[in-house]
């Protein structure tokens, strides 16, 4: 055997040894949401034997002939609020130097938890548990602590006026006050005259977000029982939504607008839960192309942003607001819907370069009430005469926004982004960063996805599962597998992959026309983006096996210059792209897995019609079909089995294969940090085995 034979074969066994333990838990804590979507349950004490996970607590009044009351349970899950700070309070017990005092327990992740049977956990460093006690019975009061407005006695009333420190809180924090069954040290927590002992204790609980201690306050109030409870949680919950509308400054609770018109409540919650978390931010900021190329195309066009007035639509953690800021604009309004908007508002008011420029707006662009904030600020801004003439909110220069999702379309932010573009850019000489998107589509061919979808409904379709403790459960074997095929893949392939070029489908967000499909459409509007339907041809490179439609984007920044100008359109052009072979983005790739794969020939001509429907949860509903044609263009019957494959997926439920393989792409070190040694040694070995084999060729 030659050399360059021993080292294929040594590869190929480094490979499969590799594939022998594929990862089975996630990536590093930082790319999870801190707050889990109400659709996945986190099953408490899983896990947890090795973090100190609090025991179950032996109810001590748990006789047999002391009913106990029924406990609240408005859920069959756990509800997670993560906190920021968690300290106890000192009742004046003990010493003189140590009453009154308050000690730190804050180890992040920290959280409190409440059980579905009533409980209430306090845990900090990934679930050592702080305090446990039952909410009806051991709660003895909650409130909210009063917020303060920092201030910098270095400045005068009318230069902190101009800062809007006034605009951004202390963290929101409770003060509850319970009383926990203990154990004193070789005692029984019943104690000789039958009751269970119990300690009181004073708990500051601080949260990320005005929303989080509002919900967690509601939770905790249940221990009320005389008539005023409602009123009264009514009352705290006016408070809370008091101190939120001084961070932001626009009432969230429009029910009149756009967005709460197509888009179900509790999907909306989930969804900006999942961006109010700073792990999730971190996870899109850590992406390098990402945020490089959005610092890049801003840069380069700094001449769009200098002396404009900017609109950043879903900031977010503001990156894009402080890189328009830094390129030259005269005012950039951050607009974002969640509760990340604190977060936003303290990075600008820590900068003295951005405080005087970003003003961080909470709540959704489709609101009016952000458009009254933004007309009345500025008629501040242009002052005299001039503001107060500005009775159209169609006066921003610069439009930018990272709305982009899986599919392109993804969680519905690209028709937040279009509103935003006829609500308030300016009808000339607008500018929106991106600009346009184009979404490509191919068939693939992969063996190994196959035969791993198919490996996860072996439970149900093997022999044993005919027997299962004397249940035939193969009956549903054939419904698990179609679920399993309708789950999209998200992940990143190799380019070889494809069986042909891909089709193309432009979608230009400022242009008067767009096309799609050799058509010519008007503007790109919201309502179009309601229903998508994508058809393409495509000629086969080489004989293969289709076994679904792979899908991916990239989104262009350019500046369209009025007729006339002497700079040309696209001198800096610049793409931000998420295709296969390209640098890895935290959007990967997705692939729509055929359950019945279709056999092509090379040369052979393929066509596909791909549906795409808005549905309330912020996704799409997908439905495709591949068809095979003649030879000479013509296409055969595609109602038959034979001729055509199709199937139907939910982008909302993804298989997120990314967490489990390592990714092409993906340097050493990467694959080291997300999937362990054994897979960067492999992955190490395989491009030292094929450098030194071509240089010896």
């Amino acid at each position: 055997r030659s050399p360059l034979e021993r080292a294929r074969r040594r590869v190929c066994a480094s490979r499969a040894m590799a594939r022998k333990k594929p990862r089975t838990e996630p990536p590093p804590r930082w790319s999870e949401p801190l707050l889990a979507p109400p659709s996945q349950s986190e099953i408490p004490g899983t896990g947890d034997a090795s973090r100190g996970a609090a025991p179950p607590v032996d109810r001590a009044d748990a006789e047999p002939i002391r009913v106990a009351p029924p406990k609240p349970t408005t859920s069959t899950t756990p509800r997670r609020f993560h906190l920021a700070v968690v300290r106890e309070l000192h009742t004046g017990a003990g010493s003189a130097e140590s009453a009154g005092a308050s000690v730190n327990y804050t180890r992040e992740p920290a959280w409190i938890q409440f059980e579905p049977d009533g409980t209430a956990v306090v845990a900090v460093a990934g679930g050592c548990p702080v305090a446990r006690w039952d909410v009806r019975e051991s709660t003895n009061d909650v409130a909210a602590l009063n917020f303060s407005t920092p201030r910098d006695d270095r400045r005068g009333d009318a230069e902190m006026k101009d800062v809007r420190t006034e605009s951004f809180p202390e963290r929101p924090s409770l003060l509850v006050s319970i009383r926990e069954e203990y154990t004193r040290e070789g005692h029984e927590a019943r104690n000789t005259q039958g009751t269970v002992d119990k300690k009181s204790r004073a708990l500051v609980l601080g949260f990320h977000g005005v929303a989080d201690a509002r919900d967690a306050l509601i939770a905790l109030s249940v221990k009320e029982k005389n008539q005023n409870r409602d009123a009264s949680r009514r009352k705290l919950a006016e408070a809370f939504d008091g101190l939120r509308r001084r961070v932001s400054d626009v009432s969230t609770d429009d029910d009149s607008d756009v967005f709460t018109k197509k888009i179900d409540r509790t999907s909306a919650e989930t969804y900006f839960s999942y961006y109010a978390s700073l792990a999730e931010q971190q996870n899109m900021l850590q992406d390098r192309v990402r945020t490089g190329t959005y610092f890049t195309a801003i840069l380069e066009h700094r001449a769009a942003f200098f002396g404009k007035i900017v609109m950043d639509v879903g900031a977010g953690s503001g990156v894009l607001s402080c890189f328009a800021a830094l390129a030259g604009a005269r005012r950039v309004y951050a607009v974002e819907a969640s509760d990340m908007a604190d977060h936003c508002a303290t990075l600008v008011a820590n900068d003295a370069r951005l405080r005087d420029v970003v003003k961080v707006i909470k709540g959704r662009v489709e609101s009016d009430a952000v458009r009254r904030v933004v007309l009345e600020d500025l008629k501040g801004i242009h002052g005299g005469a001039e503001g107060s003439s500005i009775v159209d909110s169609r006066a921003i220069d610069v439009l930018v926004s990272e709305p982009m999702g899986t599919m392109l379309f993804n969680e519905r932010m690209i028709e937040s982004f279009l509103i935003a573009r006829d609500v308030f850019l300016k009808p000339k000489g607008g500018q929106m960063f991106p600009r346009a998107a184009r979404l490509h589509c191919a068939p693939f061919e992969d063996f190994t996805l196959r035969a791993e979808i198919l490996d996860k409904a072996t439970f149900w379709c093997s022999n044993e599962s005919k027997d299962f403790y004397g249940i035939d459960v193969s009956v549903l074997g054939p419904e698990a597998t179609k679920t399993y095929f309708a789950q999209p893949v998200v992940d990143a392939f190799d380019p070889t992959m494809l069986l042909a070029d891909p089709a193309t489908f432009e979608f230009d967000f400022l242009g008067d026309e767009t096309k799609t499909n050799g058509e010519t459409k008007r503007r790109l509007n919201a309502e179009h983006l309601e229903r998508l339907f994508l058809r393409a041809d495509f000629v086969a490179r080489r004989d293969g096996v289709a076994h679904g439609l792979a899908w991916w984007f990239d989104v262009e920044f350019d500046v369209r210059n009025p007729i006339g100008s002497s700079t040309r359109n696209g001198q800096n052009r610049r793409f931000l792209t998420t295709a296969p072979g390209a640098p890895t983005t935290h959007w990967f790739q997705i692939r729509l897995p055929f359950r019945d794969p279709m056999e092509i020939a090379r040369n052979a001509r393929v066509e596909t019609e791909t549906e795409m429907i808005a549905s309330s949860n912020q996704s799409y509903a997908v439905t495709a079909v591949l068809a095979r044609g003649d030879s000479d263009g013509k296409n055969k019957n595609v109602s038959t089995k034979e001729q055509a494959v199709s199937g139907t997926w939910n982008l909302k439920d993804p298989y997120y294969r990314q967490l489990h393989y390592p990714q092409p792409g993906y340097t050493e070190a990467q694959t080291k940090r997300w999937y362990g040694d054994e897979a960067a040694e492999v992955r190490g070995a395989d491009a030292r085995f094929f450098a030194d084999a071509e240089r010896r060729s």
